[in-house]
Parts: structure tokens; sequence; C-alpha cells
């Protein structure tokens, strides 16, 4: 299993995305920075995808490595030594093994790409402050309905809370006074 966080690409761009994974795939086995490259690579998506990839492969020397396409629509397998699709019947095992490949693959992208989201969301102007951990953010957080109510919050009464201290209250209502600002 490997993730890559996309960093190059706006918006929903497969084929962007795919030539960026491969692409540091390629860089991260040739500088020794990851494992060696696969036998094969099961493609998810139909001829562009699969041809997209093989010009990546071949551009970084990778001639060795065996590539294939499944398109999800209707399950047709592309290779770059056929011309047209690999049509197995509905019952095939290979296809069922291509399937569960792909919908693996599918799953674990889907689960890290909701781990970043969650993470995205539970950032906070308060990340910032020094001082302010998980626990004083979670704390800050419960506490006030806004960042604007904890602005307009009085030093000594934010200090006397539990968890916090004065150095702490004044450097939270400082920071949030400053960032109001600009």
């Amino acid at each position: 299993y490997r993730r890559y966080k996309i960093r190059g690409v706006k918006g929903i761009n497969d084929y962007a995305m795919i030539c960026e994974a491969v692409r540091r795939m390629i860089v991260g086995a040739q500088e020794g920075r990851d494992s060696a490259l696969p036998d094969l690579m099961v493609i998810d998506g139909g001829r562009g995808h699969l041809n997209t990839v093989c010009r990546l492969l071949q551009a970084g020397g990778c001639r060795e490595v065996a590539v294939i396409s499944i398109a999800k629509r209707f399950e047709f397998v592309y290779t770059p030594k056929l011309k047209d699709p690999i049509v197995f019947p509905p019952d095939s095992s290979a296809l069922r093994l291509l399937q569960k490949i792909r919908d693996e693959a599918h799953r674990f992208a889907i689960t890290y790409h909701r781990s970043l989201k969650e993470k995205e969301l539970s950032r906070s102007v308060l990340d910032s402050i020094p001082g302010i951990g998980e626990k004083r953010k979670r704390l800050l957080l419960a506490s006030f309905e806004s960042l604007e109510e904890l602005a307009h919050t009085p030093p000594d009464i934010l200090g006397r809370m539990e968890g916090m201290n004065q150095v702490i209250a004044d450097r939270v209502l400082q920071f949030l006074s400053r960032t109001k600002s600009t």
C-alpha cells in the first residue's frame, strides 16, 4: 500500500493526479527512497488512463513495468499490447480478482482522503498559538460559541478557566486581536 498526497493538482483531474502519483513513484524508486517499481500496475480507468501511465513509464525509463487498466462502466481490461480491450465473462475469476483489487484500492484511497479532510476540519486558528495544545484547543472550542466570543472574554476570566493560566490567556487574546486586525 502506498499513499500519495496530491499536491500539484487543483480540483478533480484524474489524468493529472495519476501523472503526479506515478511520477513521484518513479522518482522515489530511482532515488532509492521507495522500494523497487512494481511488476504490474493496475490502473483504474480506460484506454486514456492507460496511455498516460505508459507514456510516463517510458519517459522515466521504466519499460519493464507491465500495465493494465480496468474501466468501471463495462469492466473492460486494457493493455498496451492489444488494440481492443479484453472482455472477460461476468463470472470470470480473473475479472473478479481485478475488480477486488480496484475496489480495495478505492477503499484505501477514500479512507486516506477522509482522514485528510478530517484533519483539515479539526484545524483551528488556535493551533498557531504557542502553548495551546490539543487539550486546551478542545477546551476553548467547547467553552465558546465562536472565536469572536473568545476574543471578547476578559483576560482574568479566561485565565481562571480550568486548564488555563493567565500567561496563556493573555497570549490567546493578544493573538486573536492581532489576527482580527490583519
